[in-house]
């Protein structure tokens, strides 16, 4: 009827207008709309202190290492200038490829940051040793346990799990379902959701323009099926 058609129409209306209230006043959806994921943290290069993969850059880290803690660090003995200091940092973040000089904090913790890696085991060393007599002989135990019980749990009980579930569906999640579909519910939802999303682009940093257009882009394509739904 006129009522559907309305509906049917209303949903892309809103969506559209809200699209260009984006573009003209972005600010004001992002303070309405909660964040659906955080955007623009750090990477683990920048939170990490710097990590050699050779004995050579070992080498050469920790001579640059050594000469920031004993002239630029807040201990130092021999004050340098802050222009070496800066350049320290920058030649350290070459020795493991970074583009960005490492930070203070990273340099001086790298040391504590390597004796954890070696204190720490290896993900295979961990995997073998759950392969132990004893582990295996325990999961094989469990195994058998299950598979005896298991079954007469579900001969017994069957009928009974069975008959909730189909009351549950049929008295509570049928009704309910059928009711949000008549009523739109379901069809608002959608559209919040793509909307949502395309508000998500906006609070992407300027270094991560391009990932914020591809999540706005993808936010706006959400209302194809929204429209057919």
């Amino acid at each position: 009827g006129p009522l559907l058609v309305v509906r049917w129409l209303l949903w892309p209306a809103l969506f559209v207008a809200g699209s260009w209230c984006l573009l003209v006043s972005p600010g004001v959806a992002q303070r309405v709309l909660p964040s659906l994921w955080s955007t623009g943290g750090k990477g683990l290069d920048e939170v990490l202190p710097p990590r050699p993969k050779t004995r050579v850059q070992t080498f050469d880290l920790a001579v640059h290492a050594k000469y920031f803690t004993d002239h630029c660090g807040p201990e130092s003995t021999g004050r340098a200038s802050q222009k070496q200091c800066d350049e320290t940092l920058r030649l350290a973040a070459e020795v493991v490829g970074r583009t960005e000089p490492v930070t203070p904090k990273q340099l001086l913790g790298m040391r504590d940051f390597l004796a954890e890696l070696d204190a720490e085991k290896s993900s295979v060393d961990r995997v073998v040793g759950l392969f132990s007599f004893i582990n295996v002989v325990w999961f094989v135990s469990v195994l058998g346990i299950v598979g005896t019980i298991g079954p007469c749990i579900a001969y017994l009980l069957g009928p009974l799990l069975l008959g909730c579930a189909r009351a549950l569906v049929k008295k509570v999640l049928a009704p309910a379902a059928k009711f949000m579909h008549e009523n739109g519910i379901f069809e608002a939802m959608a559209y919040l959701a793509s909307f949502a999303v395309a508000v998500q682009g906006l609070r992407y940093p300027e270094a991560q323009a391009e990932a914020g257009m591809m999540v706005g882009l993808t936010g706006g394509l959400f209302m194809i099926p929204c429209w057919a739904y």
